[in-house]
């Protein structure tokens, strides 16, 4: 088995660094970039339903789906900040479709960051509150095995979100 060197671990820590800055910068520069695909529904529901995917542009300009950056997002810490960007830029495209005469409802992605993140959750109502927008038009999504890390968590956060009615 081997020992880390000090000099192992330097690296660990820059390759660590490295990335949590790259993801940072992203953020930053506005390069998490959510597309809005539409979710067709073959029963014939009036209602138009898009998700929210998630792509980050990285320097050659090319565009790395979620599940390739998300988990270091995860690691990092960064998570929660991804997930505030894409939930309040959700809520403004969604208010844009509404304006527009659609009447559309919109899904996001979270990372289970979110769940704790009480202050998210009030910042989409108020959003939605201030558009005029029912909360029932934005639902917010989180994997199985992400509240499955924290059940406790996720039934309060469950809850919290239909109470608001989203």
């Amino acid at each position: 088995v081997a020992v880390p060197d000090a000099q192992d671990v330097i690296d660990v820590l820059r390759t660590l660094g490295e990335k949590s800055m790259l993801i940072l910068n992203a953020v930053e520069r506005r390069s998490v970039v959510p597309f809005f695909q539409p979710i067709i529904n073959v029963h014939g529901e009036i209602r138009e339903l898009f998700e929210a995917v998630l792509y980050l542009e990285n320097a050659q300009g090319e565009l790395v789906p979620a599940r390739e950056f998300m988990p270091a997002a995860e690691e990092h810490g960064l998570a929660g900040k991804i997930d505030r960007w894409v939930a309040m830029r959700s809520a403004e495209a969604l208010t844009s479709l509404i304006n527009g005469g659609k009447s559309a409802t919109l899904l996001a992605p979270m990372s289970f960051a979110t769940i704790a993140d009480n202050l998210l959750l009030a910042a989409i109502q108020q959003h939605l509150k201030t558009a005029s927008i029912p909360a029932e038009h934005f639902r917010l999504q989180v994997e199985a095995a992400a509240l499955a890390r924290d059940p406790g968590a996720s039934m309060a956060f469950a809850q919290i979100v239909k109470r608001a009615g989203m």
